[in-house]
């Protein structure tokens, strides 16, 4: 059952920030609230103009998304809209993949990893940002949660939805297969390592990637 709060509410709470918001991006929070914590993005302190054609459509995506995900082990539950600029999601406690996790944790997680992405796809749903290591989280069990939907996609279950689906899943795929190359090599099998090969080769070449890499020195700078 979801709960829905308002804004009226939530300005009553104190949260802890995850992510400042600015002009250009949402903020997202962690509020406590009857023993429960949820995480809220917050597009309404984006500029109106770009809340208008990014923000709010972002996040009305991102919405449909958590709730097709409904019900799938490693998603944050949905936990409500809070008004036409923010929403709610069950809070995960964990940390993001790191080599100070030990190595059957990893391994574990990885695992599970896998298992949450083909759970994902089956639904229509392809990620996108499964690269950003900071998208998934670890639990002490070794559990993971797959967060941040933002730049998801979904499509229906037919003909064309799951070819599209299985074009753009690689990209997903692509994101274990990094994971694993960085803090598990040895549970690599030889087709992802031939993959992993291919993949590294190929971004050498890819266009964006030079230019994003470019925009960050920039602003580093």
């Amino acid at each position: 059952m979801k709960t829905y709060v308002n804004r009226d509410q939530l300005n009553r709470l104190t949260p802890q920030i995850i992510q400042r918001g600015n002009y250009a991006s949402p903020e997202i929070s962690v509020y406590l609230t009857d023993g429960n914590k949820w995480a809220v993005k917050d597009c309404s302190g984006m500029q109106p103009f770009l809340k208008q054609i990014i923000g709010r459509r972002y996040q009305n995506r991102e919405i449909s998304i958590y709730k097709r995900l409904e019900g799938v082990e490693g998603v944050p539950s949905f936990k409500g809209i809070i008004d036409q600029d923010a929403f709610a999601v069950e809070f995960i406690e964990g940390e993001t993949l790191s080599r100070k996790l030990a190595p059957e944790l990893l391994n574990k997680a990885l695992d599970n990893l896998e298992k949450v992405i083909n759970a994902i796809h089956e639904r229509g749903v392809v990620h996108l940002d499964l690269k950003q290591k900071r998208n998934v989280l670890v639990k002490a069990s070794g559990e993971v949660a797959v967060i941040d939907f933002q730049s998801s996609l979904f499509f229906s279950q037919s003909p064309l939805g799951r070819l599209i689906i299985s074009l753009l899943k690689g990209r997903d795929k692509a994101g274990l297969v990094k994971f694993k190359a960085k803090y598990a090599p040895s549970i690599l099998t030889p087709e992802e390592k031939r993959k992993y090969k291919r993949d590294l080769i190929l971004s050498r070449f890819w266009p964006f990637s030079h230019l994003g890499r470019f925009v960050r020195q920039i602003f580093k700078n």
